[in-house]
């Protein structure tokens, strides 16, 4: 007669799922030969492995890398240690990577369908994160995601490696919405970089990642203001239930990442604005159910939320200027979260989203509504000069206030005032390029507010203003993770480059620093960039930096949208033309560069 035991710890599956004393013989258990049942073999569970760093780039084919081998199996008598989790060490080096195989979710571990099974749901028995992707195409992308569009995206991607393996789990947790949304920025990268995936498999999978956010937003056929009531009726009734708040933060998520997409690919204002404004409808609905305080601590992956919710917001203020637009998503929402500090006794350390640029990007998005109101009207010009005057005082402060660099360029003009900032300790080297980037973008902001008017063309001031603005950019090394957030400071010292000696050197200069950039990262919108400096903005420049297409009378000349408030000119100017204003310029022909 069989004996019964409770557990046995290390027989085969069919033993313990019968409750026999497993002889645990391998690789099949004589017991089992015995009751002339099938062995379904021992149980695999988890352990690290040492595998080669691969990079999808160099397969000779789409499909190359996802037939190599990602993950080691381990052999069928090895002994394997119990590790649950997730890895919580970044990939230290390029060569070598750790990698846990593991699974976020223990109910997602693959089951086996036995009525009188035993068996622990922790318990994995072959490699169950590749249960999660439908092909090794996927799970390649997803990879290829998880490694290399952090550094791309975040001016800190120190700080973002903390939040590296939270980001990947929840992933992983909603890949039904998620996965197809990583899948597609990854083959989007690799088709405008090394030319690893098709246009064609960029769109089949962005298809896919948007039926699928339809489908989880409940949105049915209609029209898009029915679709918008269904949805504001669903998520309206949304309680500070754990469930339900995970359940937005996931389409959040989705959104931001739809966002990301767009900018990725190049895409317009026009295909880009619907989709931050549905992602920031979504933060209100989510901060609505809970206050801002309580996300943190609700929301399962509130961390990861809220660096989504800074990113969104970074994306709305460089989608204010250079044509002008009021932000949509207010600082309440994100401006408590920007932690610039390491300790209350470390030195300050910039944001992983905005550096140390936080509280002037909330500046430029003030310049942004300010110069709205005087194009269409809403604020005479003498008012908007006594408000410019308030603004351009307020971007010097935050220069000021910016931690003090360790080395100072020779060429850099105002190193003494940045030598008696308001942070006299010291920073690593590491946060240079971050202060410069912050000291550039307030820089330009306040050349986009003088340019708003016509002011004299010999003008000191505005001259300087545009020296250390092309200074602090050269101060910014081009293989910093600081430039990703230089597109706005380029954009400026580009459209203030003419035909001139020195600006035909500003060009070259741009030309360069966006060609690089774009080689680095790998994002369309750097090239939509460029090509609208060359195609828009230089065409219309002569050699005193003028706008020919106002003054050149032609029919095909392009017509106003809105009329623009007359200038006056200053006493002394010289007749003739009127000096340059780009800003106008891009007010008049709508020119709407994604600078995200």
């Amino acid at each position: 007669m069989e004996q019964y035991h409770r557990r046995s710890r290390d027989g085969c599956v069919t033993c313990r799922s019968a409750r026999i004393k497993c002889d645990e013989l391998r690789p099949s258990c004589r017991k089992c030969q015995e009751r002339n049942v099938p062995c379904e073999g021992y149980v695999r569970t988890l352990k690290w492995v040492l595998q080669p760093h691969t990079d999808i780039c160099s397969a000779s084919s789409p499909f190359k890398a996802s037939r190599q081998p990602h993950l080691k199996q381990p052999k069928a008598d090895e002994p394997i240690d119990v590790a649950r989790g997730i890895a919580t060490t970044a990939p230290s080096s390029p060569q070598n990577t750790i990698t846990l195989l593991y699974t976020s979710d223990p109910r997602r571990a693959p089951q086996r369908t036995s009525a009188r099974r035993t068996r622990s749901n922790t318990t994995i028995t072959r490699n169950p994160i590749r249960q999660l992707f439908s092909s090794d195409r996927e799970l390649a992308l997803f990879q290829h995601w998880w490694r290399v569009i952090p550094d791309i995206s975040f001016p800190n991607p120190r700080r973002h490696c903390r939040l590296l393996e939270e980001h990947r789990a929840m992933v992983l947790d909603y890949g039904r919405i998620l996965l197809p949304m990583v899948a597609t920025c990854a083959a989007g990268h690799l088709a405008s970089t090394c030319g690893s995936a098709t246009e064609t498999e960029v769109l089949s999978l962005k298809q896919i990642a948007v039926q699928n956010m339809i489908r989880a937003l409940g949105l049915g056929t209609g029209s898009g203001s029915q679709q918008l009531q269904s949805l504001r009726q669903r998520h309206g009734t949304i309680r500070s239930s754990a469930a339900s708040l995970d359940e937005l933060s996931a389409l959040l998520s989705a959104s931001l990442q739809l966002v990301g997409i767009e900018i990725l690919q190049g895409s317009d204002m026009s295909s880009l604005m619907p989709l931050m404004k549905g992602a920031i409808f979504l933060v209100e609905r989510l901060f609505a159910a809970s206050s801002a305080s309580e996300v943190t601590h609700l929301l399962r992956y509130g961390t990861v939320i809220q660096m989504e919710i800074k990113l969104l917001a970074y994306h709305d203020f460089m989608t204010c200027v250079p044509y002008p637009r009021k932000p949509l998503l207010h600082p309440r929402y994100w401006l408590r979260e920007v932690d610039q500090l390491s300790g209350p006794s470390q030195l300050p350390e910039p944001d992983m989203v905005m550096g140390f640029a936080a509280d002037i990007m909330i500046l430029t998005g003030k310049c942004a509504v300010l110069v709205e109101k005087l194009f269409h009207g809403m604020m005479a010009t003498e008012l908007f000069q006594l408000h410019r005057v308030s603004l351009l005082d307020k971007l010097e402060k935050a220069i000021k206030a910016l931690p003090a660099p360790t080395q100072f360029p020779d060429d850099l003009p105002d190193k003494e005032a940045m030598k008696n900032s308001n942070s006299a300790r010291k920073q690593p080297n590491i946060h240079n390029p971050s202060i410069f980037a912050a000291h550039s973008h307030a820089r330009a902001s306040q050349i986009y507010l003088m340019r708003a008017t016509d002011l004299p063309e010999y003008s000191l001031v505005i001259e300087a203003v545009i020296t250390n603005l092309e200074a602090s950019i050269q101060s910014v090394p081009v293989d910093s993770p600081s430039v990703t957030i230089m597109l706005w400071p380029l954009w400026v010292l580009g459209c203030e480059a003419d035909d001139s000696d020195r600006g035909l050197a500003r060009r070259d200069l741009v030309r360069k620093l966006l060609r690089t950039m774009f080689a680095k990262e790998g994002f369309m919108n750097i090239r939509r960039c460029l090509e609208t400096l060359e195609t828009q903005m230089w065409t219309r420049m002569d050699s005193h930096g003028r706008d020919r297409s106002r003054h050149c009378r032609v029919a095909t000349a392009p017509t106003p949208l809105h009329p623009l408030p007359q200038q006056t000119r200053p006493s002394g100017q010289p007749g003739g033309l009127d000096t340059f204003s780009w800003v106008q310029t891009c007010f008049r022909h709508q020119i709407r560069p994604v600078l995200a």
